[in-house]
């Protein structure tokens, strides 16, 4: 569906791996769709969204920002990038995000350019 994206969320402790616990969505998408996905899908969602509401939005602002980063990089280049693997997404207390490390699967998109610019 055009630029749309879809993000597959989880914990990365070893016991939220363990657990499962994963959230999928379609970006782009409002931050109310957002945070209605990470309650409804996550179990463990009171872990990443705190109770006091400024922290929450603050927490759900910078993740969406995040990913709405990495889905407009995907829609930039649609034919050199089959997908990103973040891993992990740190939420910091206070609701910081940091992408941690970060995967870029290219295709060969590249090796057919050269081939047929020869």
């Amino acid at each position: 569906v055009g630029d749309a994206v879809l993000a597959d969320l989880g914990f990365a402790a070893p016991h939220g791996r363990a657990a499962r616990d994963r959230a999928r969505l379609v970006l782009p998408t409002s931050p109310e769709s957002f945070e209605r996905a990470l309650r409804q899908q996550l179990r463990g969602s009171s872990l990443l969204l705190d109770a006091n509401a400024s922290v929450r939005r603050g927490t759900v602002r910078a993740l969406g920002d995040a990913l709405l980063r990495l889905a407009a990089f995907l829609g930039d280049h649609p034919d050199e990038v089959e997908g990103v693997v973040v891993d992990p997404l740190a939420v910091l207390v206070g609701g910081r995000v940091e992408l941690r490390e970060v995967c870029v699967r290219v295709s060969d998109a590249f090796e057919r350019a050269l081939a047929g610019g020869s």
